[in-house]
């Protein structure tokens, strides 16, 4: 019984750093995207950026479980494919390929992106 507590830990520690390391990446596109808009004042532009920076904030919010019980519920009607596995990963690559229309920065966050969740889902 005990080994099995031990894996239960462990399991929590991993699942810690998969959320930690989400928020992160979020944020370094949530950065790209305002730098985007900043050095780019065109309203195409602003738009991409706050579609992008609106879609990392939502993922944070998910994934850190902020959203009441009853809202997600809802979302669940519209936006079920983000609290699916392969939905939020095909999400998540399409944010990543959006970010590369975005400039340097952008392109080093998108591949950021791209990288960890290749990491997270392997082949």
């Amino acid at each position: 019984m005990i080994p099995m507590m031990h894996d239960e830990r462990n399991n929590l520690h991993i699942s810690a750093i998969i959320q930690i390391g989400n928020a992160m990446v979020y944020l370094v596109s949530m950065i790209a995207s305002l730098v985007f808009m900043i050095t780019s004042a065109q309203y195409l532009h602003v738009i991409i950026g706050l579609f992008e920076m609106i879609s990392c904030l939502l993922l944070i919010a998910i994934e850190a479980n902020a959203i009441p019980e009853a809202t997600v519920e809802h979302m669940k009607k519209d936006i079920g494919f983000l609290f699916v596995p392969e939905g939020r990963l095909i999400f998540i690559i399409m944010l990543g390929l959006v970010l590369i229309g975005t400039g340097v920065f952008g392109i080093i966050a998108a591949v950021l992106m791209l990288v960890w969740v290749r990491a997270l889902h392997g082949s």
